[in-house]
């Protein structure tokens, strides 16, 4: 697939679809860990399983809700955040000025 170079507008487009995502990431990171955390992962499952007229990630969002709901799933969330956490700081690092 080659390149595509989007437009000022498709960029926009882009940026406002997604945007539900993105402010869901550091609410997973700042979200109490445990069933607090999940629900906020389970935010994200949601809002992604939705972007597609599929069944299959509506099932599987469905199904990881249900392992989110116990402890292995909340241990589960936690680490997710971390990594979301992680992945913040890193972005944050490599732009001190904003």
């Amino acid at each position: 697939m080659p390149d595509q170079i989007l437009t000022l507008p498709a960029k926009i487009r882009l940026l406002v679809e997604w945007s539900p995502a993105l402010q869901i990431l550091p609410a997973i990171a700042a979200a109490t860990p445990g069933q607090p955390r999940a629900i906020e992962v389970m935010r994200l499952l949601e809002f992604l399983a939705s972007k597609s007229e599929l069944q299959l990630d509506d099932k599987i969002a469905h199904l990881l809700k249900e392992i989110l709901l116990t402890k292995p799933g909340t241990e589960l969330a936690d680490y997710i955040a971390g990594l979301i956490s992680g992945a913040i700081e890193y972005e944050m690092a490599r732009y001190p000025g904003n």
